[in-house]
């Protein structure tokens, strides 16, 4: 450790420091200490890690040229990558968790994981080539001991990193590493799946759709599952023995619903990155539409998780209701869904047909909504019920502007507003004439005012 905090402090932050002429002793002496254990005290995990992180240090930020840092990297992970694959070809034979062997395998992926800290990202061609030998050895350790949760930990801290040195490059091999990861992460470790899944679609968009899709589906069928997976008996019990859902512990509810908005999270990273139709219009996953968005509607009138439910519709309204042109050659309703969502182009793509997703967001979305904004356990004084206010104002706004003037009137104003819902007239008035999230906004603090004071038309 001492070590390391010298280089780190000679090096300095811009690499203007002293160690830029030291560099081959250094490496040379910290390689000898990591392959010739025979002449050297044995080292301890911690100590390994320290001594990778210093090289990383020693060759990214000390003003070496590309073909030089690739030159040292090539010395230094060769013999890394072989241990690597001679551990995980052991762990393999020992059974899905690895063993014995899946502790030194993680120590081996994290090793390269944490001496990538210290390279310059992006890559140049020659590090990068380098990088993708590694990462590709860590990958098929994943699949040697998949089951392994420190494997499974660390391959995703590798990638985590690679991301950001490889580049795009990353994406060709990554789908059955997802399938690794995704099938068999439980409450541990589902967390970094999950963040590994945000860091892809916001670094990369479109050309990360093919990865993220082959992985939405299991990863929240997997999150589904968690819950009874975690070893909580008092949990199992419950659900065996028919007792309601509120007498779950309370630490399982807890995580219930941090699992929730893990997913809810993942859905709202695919559709503020862009790649809504890439993802969820895939062929992989399209049937199963129906599912994902009533996923998302069943936490429309839940406060912990409202607000990101209520952008993930906002976000869709506006992209799949923006009058594209796509025409619908065939309608398919996925099961769950009211009206005809989806529809398939004429040159066999699928698309969203625009009526038919408002209708689902009219009819649905929006009246639980408004809705939950009514209820007596609502305070609308609380900072997240404000901007939960805030986001039914814009999802509101994003339906009107995008659909035609006697709908909105019939389903929103007249359906909601007046039959279902008995605001009074000035109300209805003010939602007639306000355009923008702002004046909605204001109409339903107004609404809710009314509400609380009892008055109805």
């Amino acid at each position: 450790y001492l070590l390391l905090r010298l280089v780190a402090d000679a090096t300095g932050k811009k690499g203007e420091g002293v160690m830029g002429r030291f560099v081959d002793a250094a490496v040379g002496g910290i390689q000898d200490l990591l392959t010739n254990p025979s002449a050297h005290p044995p080292l301890d995990p911690d100590d390994t890690l320290y001594l990778f992180e210093t090289l990383g240090i020693l060759i990214g930020q000390t003003g070496l040229d590309p073909p030089t840092q690739a030159r040292y990297l090539h010395v230094i992970l060769t013999p890394h990558i072989r241990n690597m694959e001679a551990i995980a070809t052991l762990a393999a034979a020992s059974g899905p968790d690895g063993g014995e062997h899946a502790d030194a395998l993680s120590a081996a992926i994290a090793a390269a994981a944490i001496m990538s800290k210290g390279l310059p990202a992006p890559s140049s061609r020659e590090v990068a080539a380098v990088l993708v030998a590694v990462t590709n050895s860590a990958c098929g350790a994943l699949a040697a001991a998949p089951a392994s949760a420190s494997v499974r930990s660390r391959t995703a801290m590798l990638l985590h990193r690679m991301i950001k040195c490889l580049g795009p490059s990353l994406l060709d091999g990554l789908p059955p590493v997802l399938g690794a990861l995704v099938g068999h992460c439980d409450a541990d470790d589902v967390a970094e799946v999950g963040q590994l899944l945000f860091q892809l679609c916001a670094a990369y968009g479109d050309p990360a759709a093919h990865a993220v899709g082959g992985a939405l589906l299991p990863f929240l069928e997997r999150c589904a599952t968690l819950p009874s997976c975690s070893g909580d008996e008092d949990a199992d019990d419950a659900a065996g023995s028919g007792r309601p859902a509120a007498e779950e512990p309370s630490h399982v509810a807890v995580e219930r619903l941090a699992i929730r908005k893990l997913t809810l999270k993942l859905i709202s990273q695919v559709v503020q990155a862009g790649i809504a139709d890439g993802v969820l219009l895939s062929a992989v996953n399209a049937p199963a539409l129906g599912d994902v968005l009533r996923h998302v509607s069943d936490g429309v009138s839940v406060p912990p998780v409202a607000r990101t439910c209520l952008l993930i519709f906002r976000h869709l309204v506006e992209g799949w209701c923006g009058g594209d042109g796509k025409t619908a050659a065939v309608v398919v309703a996925p099961g769950g869904v009211s009206g005809a969502v989806l529809a398939t182009c004429p040159d066999g793509s699928v698309s969203v047909r625009p009526g038919g997703f408002l209708h689902h967001v009219l009819s649905f979305v929006v009246p639980d909504a408004v809705g939950k904004l009514l209820d007596p356990t609502f305070d609308g004084r609380d900072a997240t019920a404000v901007r939960i206010v805030g986001e039914v104002a814009e999802l509101v706004r994003a339906v009107r502007e995008r659909c035609p003037p006697e709908d909105y009137e019939r389903c929103f104003v007249a359906g909601l507003l007046y039959h279902r819902l008995g605001c009074p007239l000035e109300i209805l008035e003010s939602f007639r004439r306000s355009a923008g999230a702002a004046e909605i906004g204001g109409c339903l603090k107004c609404m809710m005012a009314a509400a609380k004071n009892g008055l109805k038309t």
